[in-house]
């Protein structure tokens, strides 16, 4: 009975140690839970917007054009966004044959518009120049095409020309439609967006040296006041 009650006293005793070396073991390798702190700032900004507005006013009588005329009309372009753009002006009429090429009158419900042929229905587009505006200014690109930059709530104009050529409308564009189209395409006044949507550097772009509409133009001061501005679109940040 002694040896048992030793045995179990001793077994006892053994565990208690190795508990209490177990918990000991604990005890050494725990961490502090060290204080910590945090605090934020913030500020909220708004993206802007882009959108311009490309219009036609004045266009003459719109039927009965015949190879060797031309049709005319005054435009209009409006940066009706909230943020500067880059407008690249364009030609994008369409013309809807109701002949094929053999001559062939075309089903009323199968004619479509398509593509012009640029050879033979030629749009001009002359900026009409207001020499005393700041808000907006026409450049050439290094390919010829045309663009203007402007800021937020400005407009310009043009005059557009539609020549119908002699030589290459043929038959086939007896009883056509022509859907004259000045296009509009922009972009923000950035490097980087010029480049992406026009493939077109903005360091490329000189002011434009046409032969305005507004005969009071000059050009060695729009030159000058169109280059300022280029200038500080591009330094913007």
């Amino acid at each position: 009975m002694k040896n048992k009650l030793k045995t179990l006293m001793h077994s006892k005793l053994v565990k208690v140690i190795i508990t209490g070396v177990a918990i000991g073991t604990v005890g050494i390798g725990s961490t502090y839970a060290w204080w910590t702190a945090e605090s934020e700032a913030a500020y909220t900004v708004k993206t802007g917007k882009m959108n311009v507005k490309a219009d036609f006013t004045n266009i003459e009588n719109e039927t009965g054009y015949e190879p060797g005329l031309y049709v005319e009309g005054d435009g209009t372009i409006m940066n009706t966004g909230s943020v500067d753009a880059l407008v690249k002006v364009s030609d994008n009429s369409k013309i809807k044959f109701a002949y094929d090429t053999d001559e062939n009158a075309i089903p009323s419900d199968a004619r479509v518009f398509e593509e012009v042929d640029p050879s033979a229905i030629v749009m001009d587009i002359l900026p009409t120049i207001d020499d005393s505006q700041e808000d907006a200014f026409w450049y050439t690109g290094s390919n010829g095409d045309l663009y203007v930059l402007m800021i937020p709530g400005s407009q310009v104009s043009t005059h557009v020309t539609q020549n119908f050529l002699g030589d290459k409308l043929d038959n086939r564009y007896m009883s056509a439609v022509v859907n004259t189209k000045l296009k509009a395409n922009a972009t923000q006044a950035i490097e980087e967006a010029s480049l992406a949507n026009f493939d077109e550097s903005m360091e490329n772009l000189t002011p434009y040296d046409g032969n305005p509409m507004d005969k009071t133009f000059s050009t060695n001061d729009y030159a000058t006041r169109a280059m300022e501005f280029l200038n500080d679109m591009t330094n913007k940040k």
